[in-house]
């Protein structure tokens, strides 16, 4: 992963009444300013935990991963890399 570039975890879930969720991290490299010097630091943020009806088959994931990551105001072109976790 370079500067500049977005990549992102996610994970579908049931919950105990079988609603199913998705939740999608973002991960950057980023500037650390915080101790007046100017290092790369790794960062995290949680940006959406989501309902989604329906399928959960590979298009509709798709479809509802871009919808989420275009609404939280990520630019698709700074997406690096998208992974889907399933246990």
């Amino acid at each position: 992963m370079a500067m500049g570039e977005i990549s992102f975890t996610a994970d579908i879930w049931s919950s105990e009444s079988l609603d199913p969720y998705l939740a999608v991290t973002a991960h950057w490299i980023g500037q650390d300013t915080e101790t007046g010097m100017c290092k790369l630091s790794f960062k995290s943020a949680l940006i959406t935990f989501h309902y989604i009806p329906g399928s959960h088959i590979g298009v509709m994931i798709t479809r509802a991963l871009l919808h989420l990551i275009d609404h939280a105001g990520i630019c698709l072109n700074r997406v690096h890399a998208a992974l889907l976790l399933h246990s």
